[in-house]
């Protein structure tokens, strides 16, 4: 998900789609100006505004289910749109497990599609840093837990991702928190501070505990298959388990 704006201060684009794909990922362009941006790095390919990126946002690929127990009051897009679509089709259901048992891209993709640290079709979890910097966790192998991990220039800004199998789904948040660095535990289905034993929401929010009521700063962050995130960012920090 990204800032329409192209610059902090200007109005809002219009986007659409090109019905065209670029490393086998949908190619967006904005009514502005014409130019064709790839949906994954959010960056412009040709045209007028060719090398600029768009400003990603705190984002969650998820399911209805999951969404809903941390958004009870979400206001839901209407399917009356007016065309005759079956808008509860996924055309790309079952394309991760096609990819995983060695099946072939459907469209080209780069040799970076193919980087063997993970099978192409999984779902990993990327997000960024204030210094341009791109970072990648492998929800889809974490399944139900969390990561402590460091991003930025010095390695000395703590993230934590809470993640879950269902979807999967995973989200990255600052573990900083009124001064003070956080990490967390998945004990008993829940996530759970070291430093106060609060406990914490899916969307951040600490349900129980000393800090009861305050929320982590979601990162901007998307959430695809390995391919198509490696091929956008290949010069991406992938995370290593610690031994």
């Amino acid at each position: 998900m990204y800032d329409r704006r192209l610059t902090p201060n200007s109005e809002p684009v219009l986007f659409g789609n090109t019905s065209a794909l670029y490393e086998s990922d949908m190619v967006m362009l904005d009514h502005k100006t014409g130019s064709y941006w790839m949906q994954v790095s959010g960056e412009a390919l040709v045209g007028e505004l060719a090398g600029q990126r768009l400003t990603a946002l705190p984002s969650q690929t998820t399911t209805w289910g999951l969404w809903r127990e941390q958004f009870p009051d979400s206001a839901v897009l209407s399917q009356n749109t007016g065309y005759s679509r079956n808008y509860t089709y996924d055309p790309f259901s079952g394309l991760g497990e096609h990819l995983n048992q060695g099946g072939d891209f459907i469209f080209p993709v780069s040799e970076n599609g193919r980087d063997p640290r993970l099978d192409p079709g999984e779902v990993v979890l990327g997000a960024e840093h204030t210094d341009g910097k791109q970072y990648a966790w492998p929800i889809e192998r974490i399944g139900d837990g969390v990561i402590n991990d460091f991003i930025g220039e010095s390695e000395d800004v703590p993230v934590v991702i809470f993640s879950t199998s269902e979807g999967p789904t995973g989200v990255a948040y600052s573990a900083e928190l009124n001064g003070q660095s956080l990490t967390f535990i998945f004990k008993d289905g829940l996530f759970i501070d070291e430093q106060t034993g609060s406990e914490w929401s899916f969307s951040g929010i600490a349900q129980s505990g000393p800090l009861k009521d305050q929320q982590l700063k979601a990162l901007p962050a998307r959430s695809t298959f390995w391919f198509s995130l490696i091929t956008s960012f290949p010069d991406l920090i992938f995370y290593t388990p610690p031994e």
